[in-house]
């Protein structure tokens, strides 16, 4: 329907995160490889998914009886996940691939690549979510202070320090993409991914203001006021792209390997 003659699924979140949350394990759902790491690519007619040493034998277990061929990366012969996939593709074609999952930076070292063969990137569509009918939602598991006996020094500070060095780079903006870089600057905690105590959320930093870009309902009013006195906003998670074009003439800087394409 969406013209795509190859889809890349990868492992990760908005956020290039190494662990992430049950919503974005699509992956897993559409492969029935559960390991934390591994990319699933599906051409017209191909399925193969990549998976590293610490899941050969899980992968070999998991995608038995499955149309799905285990890549053993970093193995002699073995292909890279992105040279199938181009391989792939017919001339001229298009691969897909959900333009949240993957780093601008990945997305440019692509471009060149799939010049050579006049291909198509389509990074707009989520097309695991057209299938995953009951996929689970973003979790809503209020945030916490981490006190500032254990954080070392205040929201406050942290932030001060972050605005001189873009004083420095002649930065009006600093968009922090990181779950736990923005974690460590607002001195707070989450529940949103087993194991790693941080929550989803961007945070935009201005010289004047901050931004924290996160579903309202995970902060309380206490931390909301707190965050206030640190003149940190509080807009909604998908509000951030249209925050941005709203934005007068401004210079952001970022980190493109982990911002999302």
């Amino acid at each position: 329907e969406k013209n795509i003659d190859t889809y890349i699924i990868l492992s990760s979140d908005a956020h290039q995160s190494e662990y992430v949350g049950d919503y974005w394990k699509a992956r897993a759902y559409m492969s029935g490889f559960t390991g934390s790491a591994g990319t699933l690519v599906v051409s017209a007619d191909k399925a193969a998914c990549w998976v590293d040493g610490r899941y050969f034998l899980q992968g070999a277990e998991q995608l038995a009886g499955t149309e799905i061929e285990m890549m053993k990366m970093g193995e002699p012969g073995v292909p890279t996940y992105e040279e199938w996939a181009i391989e792939q593709t017919p001339e001229k074609g298009t691969i897909g691939i959900d333009g949240r999952t993957v780093g601008c930076a990945q997305i440019e070292a692509l471009k060149p690549r799939l010049a050579r063969k006049a291909l198509g990137l389509s990074c707009q569509d989520d097309l695991v979510a057209q299938v995953w009918t009951d996929r689970p939602s973003l979790p809503l598991d209020p945030v916490f202070e981490l006190p500032v006996e254990y954080a070392g020094e205040s929201r406050e500070e942290k932030i001060g320090r972050l605005q001189e060095h873009m004083k420095k780079i002649e930065a009006d903006y600093y968009l922090i993409a990181s779950l736990e870089d923005s974690a460590w600057l607002l001195n707070l905690r989450g529940n949103d991914i087993k194991g790693t105590p941080v929550f989803y959320a961007y945070t935009l930093v201005g010289l004047e203001k901050s931004v924290l870009f996160i579903e309202e309902a995970k902060v309380p009013g206490e931390i909301h006021e707190k965050l206030a006195q640190a003149q940190v906003e509080v807009q909604p998670y998908d509000a951030l792209p249209e925050y941005l074009k709203s934005l007068p003439a401004a210079t952001v800087a970022c980190d493109p390997a982990l911002i999302n394409q």
